[in-house]
């Protein structure tokens, strides 16, 4: 059993023995009668499960050899809120999209994805809150964004990344509250033509104390230690921070919050000890100027790490800043966004540094009571060196994506949602051993899709959907088409809901 089905055993283990005590546990919420414990209104078990039957008339995303075929799809979601009467909480969520062709010399294309998330904790007094709370993803990511997303040509990573917490959090008084925590995560890759892609293991603690000095401001330190363990031969690393800071309550409408704090690293890189210092940061403003108007600004210095490639682990520094405007027209009737950001993240163990610029604007419109007008568009370019060979890569992305979407609800039980969204990049590769090997690439994608979905009841509803998909590529120093890059998609599925 290879490692994708071993994890895939293994999950859905897990997910049955919580779902078997969940569902015990929650009998008594409104379903058995004279049942002696009492539940509160907010308690809530949502399940809905979506079964579909379509046709993908492209499936390897070519232009010649094109290839078609049946294929099952399957969304289940759950969701579960439990609080009653006492001490015991549990929110419990899980969504999956399973995508399974029907012959069987497609089944590498077959598409898994699910996501669990938990909390379950206790509550015993006002003031004192622990528990377990985690995550786990189980799911593929491409491994170059310029290639299509496939598992024939080697393109796409299987990952399983699993995170637990342990947490703590005490009031004592009316001025002072303890926040503790401990976070395991456990992060696997496999890929089926490479071996670059390590696993790791790694632990979190966390401990920060606030102290209110009045309502409106408060104090706040804290202390985080943080160890890497990857299981092959990438270098393992260390991390202690303490930090110090306030979170001030201006006016009404104006809230302010900074934390300052020093970070130290310590590497075992080459089989040598190597330590590093640096500052970190988390500042906030958010500003609310009445009339529907919102603004909220940030600046985060951090550190993280890139789990993926071996030969490319290492802690990087990011400085990010960011600004997000909403704004309320109409009488709510129109909602604008504008977002900006801008990150740069430089790497210690390797001569690597990044650059991101995104932007975004969104505008929702509802026209009519049944009528609601989407339009968004995105920019974003980045600057960084990726190595998929031998070869070091130095890369300049540009994409532009622009997005209209309609959903109409034409009556009580019919919804009718259209939308199109045409996304441009543009690549610029160099390569350190020949800066003469210039690659300049451009590739356009469109997408357009229609859904019709009618509910018969709250419980049952019923789906149709197609999709067109489009990709253009050209080489933009010859002017011509690449035509192993292009290809055309039309997808339909026809599918039933059930909810309980």
């Amino acid at each position: 059993m290879d490692f994708y089905c071993l994890k895939i055993v293994k999950f859905y283990t897990s997910l049955i023995v919580l779902l078997s005590a969940t569902l015990f546990m929650s009998v008594p919420i409104g379903s058995t009668e004279g049942s002696r414990v009492d539940s509160k209104k907010d308690d809530h078990l949502v399940a809905e499960a979506t079964t579909a039957r379509g046709y993908d008339s492209n499936i390897f995303l070519t232009k010649k050899d094109q290839k078609g075929a049946s294929m099952t799809i399957i969304r289940p979601r759950l969701s579960l809120a439990l609080e009653p009467k006492g001490a015991l909480f549990l929110n419990l969520k899980y969504e999956g999209y399973f995508k399974f062709y029907d012959r069987d010399e497609y089944s590498k294309e077959n598409q898994q994805d699910q996501t669990a998330s938990w909390d379950l904790g206790f509550k015993p007094s006002r003031k004192l809150r622990f528990g377990v709370r985690g995550e786990d993803v189980v799911g593929s990511v491409k491994r170059d964004e310029r290639q299509n997303l496939l598992r024939s040509n080697g393109n796409v990573v299987k990952f399983n990344n699993l995170l637990t917490t342990l947490y703590l959090e005490q009031g004592i008084g009316e001025r002072w509250n303890i926040d503790l925590s401990w976070t395991d995560t456990e992060r696997d890759y496999s890929h089926q033509d490479s071996k670059d892609y390590e696993d790791s293991k790694s632990q979190r603690t966390d401990a920060a104390l606030e102290y209110k000095l009045k309502k409106s401001f408060s104090l706040r330190a804290g202390y985080r230690q943080t160890a890497v363990d990857f299981q092959e031969t990438t270098s393992d690393y260390g991390e202690q921070e303490g930090y110090g800071g306030f979170s001030w309550e201006v006016k009404s409408g104006l809230k302010v919050s900074y934390l300052y704090g020093q970070a130290w690293q310590e590497y075992d890189f080459g089989g040598q000890d190597q330590k590093k210092d640096h500052s970190t940061t988390d500042a906030r403003l958010d500003l609310s100027l009445g009339q529907g108007t919102t603004i909220n600004a940030s600046y985060l210095r951090s550190s993280n790490y890139i789990s993926l490639w071996d030969n490319q682990n290492s802690s990087y520094i990011s400085d990010s800043i960011s600004v997000n405007v909403r704004h309320n027209l109409f009488d709510h009737k129109v909602n604008l966004l504008l977002s900006g950001r801008y990150t740069v993240c430089e790497f210690d163990l390797i001569e690597r540094k990044d650059r991101l610029w995104a932007e975004d604007v969104r505008l929702a419109w509802q026209v009519l009571k049944p009528l609601l007008l989407i339009l968004d568009g995105n920019f974003t370019k980045s600057q960084y060196t990726y190595d998929l060979s031998s070869r070091q890569e130095y890369r300049t992305d540009r994409s532009w994506s622009m997005r209209a979407g309609l959903d109409w609800k034409i009556f009580n039980s019919l919804l009718l949602s259209l939308s199109d969204r045409y996304t441009l990049f543009k690549y610029r590769t160099e390569y350190q051993d020949n800066p003469d090997d210039l690659t300049l690439r451009k590739d356009g994608y469109y997408e357009a899709s229609s859904r019709l979905a009618y509910s018969l009841n709250k419980r049952i509803g019923f789906e149709l959907l197609y999709q067109y998909l489009e990709n253009r590529s050209q080489d933009q120093r010859t002017h011509k088409n690449l035509e192993d890059k292009e290809y055309i998609d039309h997808r339909y599925s026809a599918g039933l809901r059930i909810s309980f």
